[in-house]
C-alpha cells in the first residue's frame, strides 16, 4: 500500500510525556487509548478522533494497557491505585458509552496483604460477555493467570483462574473466534519461563485447555494472540542468557516458530494483526 500519504497527530502537548497502548477504527471513527504525565501522576485517556476524555480516577494513576469497540460502546482494561495504597493495585475495566458516560467495573480489589498486584491486560467481546486476561498476585511471591468474564447488561463479574502453579505465570492477550476464547501467555517452570496459549471449547468460555508453543531453551515471553480459518498465530520473543543480540522475535503459527530480523538486546515488540488473507503484521521498536 501507498504510505506516502500519511500525516502524524498530536493528541497531547504536555505538560509530561505521554504514550499510546492501543488504537482501533470502527464506523470511520478512530479510538486511542493510553496516559498522560500530569503534574502530580500519570491520567488515563481516551481519545475519539483527537478529542480527548478522561477515564477513571486522576488521582489513581493507573493504565490504559487494551481496548475494543462494540458499535460505540469502548471497552477499556487496564489497572489503578488501590485504596491501601500505592504499592497495589487493582484491575479495572471501563466502559464509555455513546454519550461518554463512564462506567468502571473492578475485576480484582487488592486485599489488603501487603504489595498485592492485579493488572487487565487484554480484552474481547461477544453478544453477552466482555472477556478480560491478566495477572494478579502478591509482588514477592507468584503472578497467576487470571479470565475475568464481565456481563454486557448486569456488569456481574466471573473470576476464573486459568492455571495454578507455584510459580508465576501470566496471561497478556485474549481473542474470540467461533464462538471460543484464545488466551496466550507464559509459564515459568523451574528455571525459564516458556511460551503456551490456552482455549476454550465448543463454546464452553468457562473451561480452559493448555497448548504448549516451547521450542527453546531460552526464556519466552508472549505478546499477542490471533485466530484466522482455523490457524492460531502467537507473537513473542525469547531471550538467550548469554551472548550478543540475545534476544530474538518470533511468532508461532501453530506451534511452529517463524523467526524476525534485526531484533536486539534493546528491541521492543508491540502487538500482532493477522489479515483473513493470513498475512501477519506485528509492531515493535529497533534502536538503531
Amino acid at each position: 500500500d501507498d504510505c506516502s500519504n500519511m500525516t502524524s497527530t498530536i493528541l497531547s502537548d504536555g505538560p509530561g510525556s505521554g504514550n499510546l497502548d492501543s488504537i482501533k477504527r470502527n464506523n470511520n471513527n478512530v479510538y486511542s487509548a493510553g496516559q498522560v504525565q500530569g503534574s502530580s501522576g500519570d491520567y488515563k485517556q481516551l481519545w475519539i478522533n483527537g478529542i480527548s476524555y478522561p477515564v477513571g480516577e486522576y488521582a489513581k494513576g493507573g493504565r490504559l494497557y487494551d481496548m475494543i469497540v462494540d458499535d460505540k460502546t469502548v471497552y477499556l482494561c487496564g489497572y489503578e491505585i488501590a485504596e491501601n495504597g500505592a504499592a497495589s493495585y487493582d484491575s479495572k475495566l471501563w466502559i464509555v458509552l455513546d454519550d461518554k458516560t463512564v462506567e468502571e467495573v473492578v475485576l480484582t480489589k487488592a486485599p489488603d496483604i501487603g504489595q498485592y498486584e492485579a493488572y487487565a491486560y487484554s480484552v474481547c467481546f461477544d453478544d453477552s460477555s466482555i472477556y478480560i486476561v491478566g495477572y494478579e498476585g502478591v509482588w514477592s511471591t507468584a503472578f497467576n493467570p487470571m479470565l475475568w468474564i464481565v456481563n454486557k447488561q448486569t456488569h456481574a463479574v466471573q473470576t476464573i483462574e486459568i492455571e495454578i502453579t507455584p510459580n508465576s505465570c501470566y496471561a497478556e492477550s485474549i481473542c474470540e473466534y467461533n464462538g471460543d476464547i484464545y488466551i496466550s501467555g507464559s509459564e515459568r517452570g523451574s528455571s525459564i519461563y516458556s511460551a503456551a496459549y490456552w482455549h476454550t471449547k465448543d463454546g464452553d468460555k468457562t473451561k480452559l485447555y493448555r497448548e504448549s508453543i516451547t521450542n527453546s531453551t531460552n526464556v519466552e515471553h508472549t505478546k499477542s494472540i490471533a485466530v484466522k480459518n482455523g490457524n492460531v498465530y502467537v507473537s513473542g520473543f525469547e531471550t538467550a542468557s548469554s551472548g550478543v543480540n540475545k534476544k530474538r522475535f518470533k511468532y508461532w503459527k501453530n506451534g511452529v516458530a517463524v523467526y524476525l530480523p534485526d531484533a536486539h538486546d534493546t528491541s521492543l515488540l508491540g502487538k500482532m494483526f493477522v489479515t483473513d488473507s493470513e498475512d501477519v503484521y506485528i509492531v515493535g521498536s529497533i534502536k538503531e
